[in-house]
């Protein structure tokens, strides 16, 4: 298990796919923003995820965990607000 490059990976995935999910989304104003990027950024974490399997950097028993750890961000972010996006 390689924790720091799957980390890096994660990390990279998810801000890049949410980049591209906000460009993407950037045409349905600013709720299309919000939408795309985190539906970007979920992808990423799942292409991650994928990615350092296969790259055995993560075990196949730590996959659950590494997928509900990616979301934990995001809910802790959102959690303040009143609306959802």
């Amino acid at each position: 298990m390689k924790p720091l490059l799957t980390f890096v990976l994660g990390w990279l995935a998810t801000g890049f796919e949410a980049l591209v999910g906000s460009i993407e989304g950037n045409a349905g104003g600013r709720r299309g923003l919000s939408l795309g990027a985190i539906a970007g950024g979920a992808l990423g974490e799942l292409a991650a995820v994928h990615l350092a399997r296969r790259l055995s950097w993560l075990p196949s028993t730590d996959t659950p965990g590494a997928l509900i750890g990616g979301r934990s961000p995001l809910s802790a972010s959102r959690s303040e607000q009143s609306e959802a996006p």
